[in-house]
């Protein structure tokens, strides 16, 4: 899986995708597609490629869509690495479906 499969997934479910870097800071995959790491003042001294491959928990976060309610307390699941793989992942159809 690559950040960019991560980016895509992020803007076909309009999700935000939260996932812990070693470094104590937080990266955040927007429903845009935008990674970010809230906090960093300056460029990273890290590959945020790489720090995906060591990452092992994900936060989902549903976004809510144009026209829909804002909801209190939004949707949110913790994902494993292998849970996330499974949403990228398109073969088999296994992949994320229309309606999620």
């Amino acid at each position: 899986m690559k950040l960019a499969d991560v980016k895509r997934l992020a803007v076909r479910g309009g999700y935000n995708i939260r996932f812990a870097l070693p470094n104590g800071l937080e990266c955040l995959v927007d429903c845009h597609g935008v990674a970010r790491v809230p906090g960093l003042n300056a460029p990273p001294s890290f590959n945020l490629e790489q720090q995906l491959a060591g990452a092992q928990v994900f936060i989902v976060e549903a976004v809510p869509r144009p026209g829909q309610r804002k909801s209190a307390d939004p949707k949110r699941q913790l994902l494993s690495r292998s849970q996330l793989e499974e949403w990228v992942s398109p073969a088999d159809g296994a992949g994320l479906s229309a309606e999620e």
